[in-house]
């Protein structure tokens, strides 16, 4: 019995292969895996164009769900039979960084990128990376727990561990993408903000987020010079919290111009080079903080999930069969109107 396998061999090179089922060790299960969500990672990956730590050949994937079909010796709380999804990042556990957040482990690996992930038939994972999905939530739906989770991930960094208690204050959310969506769509549903306004470039992605709770948010003002004085600067009606999701230099800079003095700021995408102009930084008093990832915020997504199912699948948009996941990386990379993109690699039993 052979292991389908896709390998990003180079970019914009992906292949099949028939490789062995993986053999696991005392502390892993063997996953059948069910489905897969693209990322934009993945997209960079797949153009060539991903600054951060990653190898080819690769086999990517880190948004994944699955059904355990063996399991070691020392695996404690999973059994055969259970649906799981896990996290993208694999840390240690040990040092002095996981003991704060895990996404930040010193021997942290990232799956897809720098060790292979799950764009297989069968992969072997260690049960301390799963989560039992609840018996309500569908596979389709729970293999995006993870980009939620970084969402989560960033809504928790900015609030505290109740951001429920905080629902009356302003929000803005710089990209209607997949994570702004993901942000916006807690924030409404699971923490109960009224005032969670977006703002995106795409008329489709803020149509979405009109149905999803969210409030269309246009900028007029796009640079320092347009704030001349200390009234102006201070006497706005702007945003409490705003969370910077396209990894754009000049709308994280924006966001300066729109943030209430003693607001915050959270980066959740990467930018090579930051320049902010007028020092708002320190002149507004502004705390900047960035996130990254959502490991150990699963079950929180996957508890989220299960008290409205058909609210959070909207964010599906697209659905390509395995054999089909060279198209679905185009459609990722060339259709304006998608959101998550989900590759069902077997249908659950």
């Amino acid at each position: 019995m052979k292991n389908k396998t896709a390998v990003l061999t180079m970019p914009s090179k992906l292949v099949f292969e028939e490789r062995n089922i993986p053999d696991i060790n005392q502390d892993e299960v063997l996953l059948k895996v069910l489905n897969l969500g693209l990322c934009g990672s993945d997209l960079h990956l797949y153009n060539g164009s991903y600054k951060g730590p990653h190898i080819y050949p690769v086999v990517p994937g880190h948004e994944y769900s699955g059904q355990i079909i063996k399991v070691g010796k020392n695996v404690k709380d999973l059994k055969v039979g259970d649906f799981v999804v896990g996290d993208a990042a694999m840390w240690c556990g040990r040092c002095k960084y996981c003991f704060g957040d895990k996404n930040i482990c010193i021997d942290v690996e990232k799956r897809g990128l720098t060790i292979n992930g799950c764009a297989a038939e069968y992969v072997n994972i260690k049960e301390k990376y799963l989560y039992k999905i609840p018996e309500n939530v569908d596979p389709e739906l729970a293999c995006l727990a993870e980009p939620f989770a970084v969402g989560n991930h960033a809504i928790l960094k900015a609030t505290g561990k109740n951001p429920s208690a905080l629902a009356d204050k302003k929000v803005l959310i710089m990209g209607a993408g997949p994570i702004g969506l993901s942000i916006l769509m807690l924030l409404v549903k699971e923490y109960g903000f009224k005032n969670v306004f977006i703002s995106d470039l795409i008329d489709y992605r803020l149509n979405l987020a009109k149905k999803f709770g969210g409030i269309i948010f246009k900028p007029e003002i796009q640079n320092m010079a347009q704030v001349s004085t200390y009234k102006e600067m201070y006497d706005i009606d702007g945003f409490d919290y705003i969370f910077e999701s396209t990894g754009v230099n000049t709308v994280l800079d924006m966001s300066f111009l729109y943030v209430n003095p003693l607001g915050t700021i959270i980066a959740l995408a990467p930018i090579r080079e930051i320049k902010l102009s007028g020092g708002l930084l320190m002149l507004k008093s502004v705390k900047l903080i960035g996130s990254l990832g959502g490991a150990g915020d699963i079950p929180q997504v996957l508890n989220a999930f299960s008290k409205d199912v058909g609210y959070y699948k909207q964010i599906i948009t697209h659905k390509f069969a395995f054999d089909y996941m060279n198209e679905a990386m185009e459609t990722q990379k060339t259709e304006e109107k998608r959101l998550k993109i989900i590759i069902n690699i077997s249908a659950s039993q």
